[in-house]
């Protein structure tokens, strides 16, 4: 016996359905979903609509296909959010678009920088101080934006508070993701390694006027450099 899905839009009341199934406590991550037929016949639909719920519940970052083996259920986390951010940069490429990425970037981070500086020990500044030591050893651009990106993030550890890094790693990982090339400039390197040294040294002293301005002002140079970047590959 199938399962009646309303008329109106079969494609998005299937996707629902699987997505509300696939988000549930009794989905696991690499659970194997049934094959087209199957969820055609369980739901009253044709294959091609069964096709395009799976299609959208991809885009989504919910499943995946592997060829010759299935589709598999993937759990959204983090990672997943980041890489919307990325792809929605590349889509939407404006000058506007960078301007709204780092307004909400410095809203988050600028607090977070301040509540940091009340906040830090010795214990969540070690990591702060380890990320700036691998930027400093950094050979590419890839390795500094992995340390740069690990060091926002420990700041952000450093308040206490999960969701500020939850907040913050989609934004400052699609930022990021455009900068590698301007971080090939060894002055590019020497500003940015400078503002890091500074900031942290404003989080040692519990300092949070001088870490938050620090922050402002760092984000606002980045900012300026990846607004050049975009519009030399215009």
């Amino acid at each position: 016996m199938s399962l009646r899905l309303p008329r109106t839009s079969l494609i998005d009341s299937l996707t629902e359905m699987l997505e509300e199934k696939i988000l549930s406590e009794e989905s696991i991550e690499g659970d194997r979903l049934p094959p087209e037929s199957q969820l055609a016949n369980k739901y009253g639909v044709s294959r091609p609509i069964v096709r395009e719920a799976l299609s959208r519940l991809r885009e989504r970052g919910l499943i995946e296909t592997r060829n010759g083996t299935g589709t598999f259920i993937r759990k959204p986390n983090i990672d997943h959010i980041a890489e919307a951010f990325v792809r929605q940069i590349r889509i939407n490429a404006t000058h506007e678009h960078v301007d709204a990425l780092y307004q909400a970037r410095s809203l988050i981070e600028v607090e977070t920088t301040r509540l940091a500086a009340k906040k830090v020990k010795p214990k969540t500044l070690k990591p702060i101080e380890l990320q700036l030591k691998a930027m400093k050893a950094a050979e590419d651009p890839e390795a500094w934006a992995a340390a740069d990106l690990a060091f926002h993030l420990a700041i952000a550890d450093a308040t206490g508070n999960p969701y500020f890094r939850t907040l913050l790693m989609p934004l400052a990982t699609a930022i990021l993701t455009g900068m590698n090339e301007s971080l090939r400039a060894p002055a590019s390197r020497d500003v940015g390694l400078a503002a890091h040294e500074n900031i942290m040294k404003a989080l040692k002293n519990h300092d949070g006027e001088s870490a938050t301005e620090l922050m402002r002002l760092h984000l606002a140079d980045s900012q300026q450099r990846y607004v050049k970047i975009f519009r030399e590959h215009l």
